[in-house]
């Protein structure tokens, strides 16, 4: 499933966008659920993302009020840096400006199916890789999780325990030298031995100690202090 927000403040092509927007799905062969969202401004957009999450928008660069669709995308990226932006407009001028938050794509209005075509790509490619998931085993039973909710993965007392985003951990029989290397390329970092940490949720790290969004902090090995902050600083600047 999917959160997808269309923000325009003209609710005819908004209503337009977004069946353009479900067909480009259908034709792109994705069937799991989307879940839309519309809203008429900015300031909708951003409460609504902070109550919920959102996965992809569709941001309108021209707003009432003289509000402008960049300036809303800055807050959405601060409040979640991996989330999908994709400008529309009816100005074609803009497409040499959108470059804030490193969107998906741009759509310009008038030829929407055709560069619809080309951001699906684009937005199949970012689906890849916000779900890829990793699959642990309790014993012999399989537990399979989005990369994404996970926080850390620990080895304690011979088992594995995996912290999640939503406040809850697991503990399961498995081994972390099985899953290190997949850990690693979904861009999880090992601060000592025993215990990963997933990047995008490091908040900071201060002299010897990470730091996570979720308030645990983690002290880092003393031979891994430089090699943790290089990789945390490349991963930053993706």
């Amino acid at each position: 499933m999917i959160r997808l927000a269309i923000c325009d403040d003209d609710n005819e092509n908004m209503s337009y966008m977004k069946e353009k927007i479900n067909e480009a799905f259908i034709k792109s062969g994705y069937n799991d659920e989307i879940i839309y969202n519309l809203f008429n401004t900015g300031e909708e957009l951003v409460n609504a993302h902070i109550a919920n999450k959102l996965d992809i928008v569709f941001m309108d660069i021209e707003l009432e009020n003289k509000s402008i669709g960049f300036d809303v995308a800055r807050i959405l990226c601060r409040q979640n840096k991996n989330i999908a932006i994709i400008y529309m407009s009816n100005h074609d001028h803009y497409v040499t400006k959108s470059f804030v938050c490193r969107p998906l794509g741009f759509i310009r209005k008038k030829y929407a199916s055709e560069d619809l075509k080309m951001v699906m790509d684009e937005i199949k490619l970012y689906l890849g890789e916000e779900y890829r998931t990793i699959t642990f085993y309790n014993n012999t039973k399989r537990v399979e999780l989005n990369a994404n909710d996970i926080y850390s993965v620990e080895v304690f007392n011979h088992q594995l325990r995996i912290v999640l985003k939503n406040n809850k951990d697991i503990t399961i029989r498995d081994q972390m030298v099985k899953h290190i290397e997949e850990l690693e390329e979904n861009g999880f970092i090992q601060v000592r031995r025993g215990i990963v940490v997933n990047s995008r949720y490091i908040k900071n790290i201060k002299e010897a100690n990470l730091i996570m969004d979720n308030g645990e902090m983690y002290p880092i090995g003393r031979e891994n202090v430089t090699k943790v902050k290089q990789q945390w600083l490349n991963k930053r600047l993706l």
